[in-house]
């Protein structure tokens, strides 16, 4: 296996440690920009710019004014060592991204 490609178990143990170190006993699907910042440890400013930037993975547009991250986007990007949003989607859409896959707003 490739160093880029993890598995299902890792991403599973990743996801555990974010929302174990968060304090979240029900894990929500998806957060909003400051807990997005606080799942990886930046402030909110930081987290902004980086999504700015195409730094993060893509955001869900739920309406006008209302973004949220899939809290599992993130466990996986994290366990991926944090790629550029173009990186993610291509790492994701690769044949390697098996077990991955999730439905994209369209």
């Amino acid at each position: 296996m490739a160093s880029s490609e993890v598995t299902n178990g890792e991403l599973s143990d990743q996801y555990a440690r974010v929302l174990a170190r968060e304090g979240v006993h029900e894990p929500a699907l998806m957060v909003r920009a400051d807990a997005a910042a606080r799942m990886i440890d930046v402030s909110p400013a930081t987290w902004h710019r980086m999504v700015a930037a195409g730094k993060t993975p893509a955001p869900i547009r739920l309406s006008p004014g209302s973004v949220r991250w899939r809290t599992s986007d993130l466990a996986e990007w994290v366990a991926r060592g944090c790629p550029d949003r173009q990186t993610f989607d291509s790492i994701r859409q690769g044949p390697s991204s098996k077990g991955f896959s999730s439905p994209r707003n369209p």
